[in-house]
């Protein structure tokens, strides 16, 4: 009898070992799965699952949940059980806000007869919580960051068993690899928060020095709004945008482009608060709109081609006056970033455009300086058509003979619209109605001037100029813009053959009644990818600090004067041809005295 005992309880302790054994097994494989899991990923919510995974089957519960501390309450990340929603825990209320408080772990056998528990939740959720074990999370300096509890321990054959020491233990280890798992997953996100925003404010500053750079070289405020529009609808996914400008005489003018054509600027008036632009202007404050109540008046969008679904706008400013938007269309929407990065602009397009009023009140000052040295030129070409109306009213007043007297009289009459031209011409450049100021100019001179300019750099560039005139005699531009646009041009073909010298030549032809000025070298011509898109704005080749608005302005300066820019490439050099109206001189000479 006391043989069949001992060896009773031998098979029954013998069993107990392996029980354990197979429970150590069990829970070594389930840390060492964590374990492997940690140093492999930076999916935060992929761990926290695997350890209430590994928790729920290593300890034998019903019911795990795993919680992160969120300032002064506990929110379930991951849970294992029938419910999949979230569950927000008070710090100090129920067993896991108490561990969180006390910092030290909690065993109870019976839930219902601890008054710490609160059976709230199982009111709810129709679950009996009988036992519970909850540890706390800890992280390198002992902070608490969460808790992991699990409820209702059950035996092989599905009875209910209280937690022990051991299971205490083994859910320390388990809520240590969590811990890890949580500092690693925030110093992680810390890490891309900051590259991110490093990488933003580094966008941001190469976005406004490339913005600087353009708006520089703008001397108005549509190819200003040209530069603010192309670029910034590009950094931020907009559709299009506008800029606000208030004049001096109270007008409100709103500049507007669709992100798919910036060359194209409209300048729409519009009155005040209309449009978010508007409302920034007179608000003085940022303005964000989203979805119907966004969208821009009707007669506004229909210039952006597009519906707007989304916008924002940045005031310039009271002193300044004006704003800066920008506009999205379908699914897009604007962010924080989005409108920080607009505020910065519009900082960038305040200053510019107070450089613009500057701009503007010497240009005055000069055209009144240039105006009282003309005059004495006017003046003394004012004597030539007088001197011809003289003479042929004299012999008007001579002749008896219709026929020459009505000859004398169209004379007179030519003489008249010179001085009318030379006056209207005059008063239109005063006033600031016309950009050019046209003057017969000698083009031999005004060639040889072009090139002195350039030569010095053409000289270290091992670059020869030439000039060819096979058409001499003057023509009607304004001589200072033309100068403008053709050094722009000269300066171009010096860069081209910078690293090989050759010849830049200046060449003036005749085509019908256009005078033509050639600006050919020798250079390895144009690559194909620009050529085709030569004389859009921002389109630039091989040069770091190139706008890609030389060729642009000087397309413009040619196009105020009714004129044609031309190219032909080939390997062998470029030509650039300038076509200009000759003017008809002719009706500015006077005939000869009958």
């Amino acid at each position: 009898m006391d043989k069949r005992a001992t060896a009773l309880r031998r098979d029954r302790r013998v069993a107990e070992l392996e029980a354990a054994l197979e429970r150590a097994r069990e829970a070594e494989a389930g840390l060492r799965r964590v374990g492997m899991a940690v140093g492999t990923t930076d999916d935060l919510e992929a761990l926290l699952a695997l350890v209430v995974d590994v928790t729920t089957q290593v300890l034998h519960a019903e019911r795990a949940t795993l919680y992160l501390r969120e300032g002064e309450q506990l929110v379930s990340r991951v849970k294992v059980g029938d419910t999949k929603r979230s569950i927000a825990v008070a710090i100090g209320r129920g067993v896991a806000g108490h561990v969180a408080k006390t910092g030290r772990a909690m065993r109870i056998a019976d839930a219902y007869a601890d008054p710490r528990f609160d059976p709230s939740w199982d009111t709810e959720s129709g679950f009996r919580t009988r036992s519970v074990l909850a540890v706390p999370i800890s992280d390198h300096v002992g902070a608490s960051v969460g808790v992991i509890q699990v409820l209702n321990k059950t035996g092989a054959d599905g009875e209910p068993l209280p937690f022990t020491r051991y299971d205490t233990d083994l859910l320390r280890a388990l809520a240590a690899q969590a811990a890890v798992s949580i500092e690693n997953a925030r110093l992680f996100a810390q890490m891309a928060a900051t590259t991110t925003r490093l990488e933003r404010t580094l966008s941001d500053f190469a976005l406004l020095y490339e913005l600087e750079t353009a708006m520089s070289r703008a001397d108005s405020v549509k190819e200003l709004a040209r530069c603010v529009i192309a670029k910034v609808a590009a950094a931020c996914g907009a559709a299009g945008g506008a800029v606000l400008h208030a004049t001096k005489e109270g007008r409100l003018v709103q500049f507007m482009a669709s992100a798919a054509s910036p060359g194209e600027v409209f300048a729409v008036p519009v009155r005040r608060g209309e449009g978010i632009a508007a409302r920034a202007y007179d608000e003085q404050k940022s303005q964000f709109a989203e979805g119907r109540p966004a969208a821009e008046p009707r007669r506004l969008t229909t210039r952006l081609g597009h519906d707007v679904a989304a916008a924002m706008a940045e005031p310039l400013g009271a002193e300044v006056g004006g704003a800066v938007a920008m506009y999205a269309a379908g699914p897009k929407r604007f962010g924080p970033a989005d409108q920080e990065l607009l505020r910065l602009v519009s900082a960038n397009v305040a200053t510019q455009l107070e450089v613009l009023q500057a701009r503007d009140a010497r240009e005055r000052a000069r055209r009144l300086e240039t105006i009282g040295r003309l005059l004495s030129g006017v003046m003394h070409d004012l004597r030539t058509p007088l001197t011809v109306i003289r003479g042929n009213t004299q012999l008007m007043e001579l002749s008896d003979d219709a026929a020459r007297r009505k000859r004398l009289g169209g004379t007179v009459e030519e003489q008249f619209a010179v001085i009318r031209d030379m006056q209207q011409d005059l008063l239109a450049y005063a006033r600031g109605e016309s950009t050019l100021l046209k003057r017969f100019t000698e083009l031999a001179p005004f060639l040889e001037d072009l090139r002195g300019q350039v030569q010095p750099d053409a000289s270290r560039a091992g670059v020869h100029i030439a000039l060819e005139l096979n058409e001499s005699g003057s023509a009607s531009f304004d001589a200072g813009k033309l100068a403008r646009a053709l050094l722009n041009l000269m300066h171009n073909a010096v860069e081209a053959m910078a690293e090989d010298g050759g010849v830049l030549t200046l060449r003036t032809r005749r085509e019908d009644e256009r005078v033509v000025i050639d600006v050919a070298d020798t250079g390895p011509g144009l690559p194909p990818d620009v050529g085709r898109r030569l004389f859009e704005p921002f389109v630039t080749k091989g040069k770091p600090e190139g706008t890609g608005l030389g060729l642009f302005n000087a397309r413009q300066i040619v196009d105020e004067h009714e004129g044609s820019l031309t190219v032909a490439t080939s390997p062998a050099g470029t030509i650039f041809s300038v076509g200009l109206p000759r003017g008809n001189p002719q009706s500015r000479r006077p005939r000869a005295a009958e």
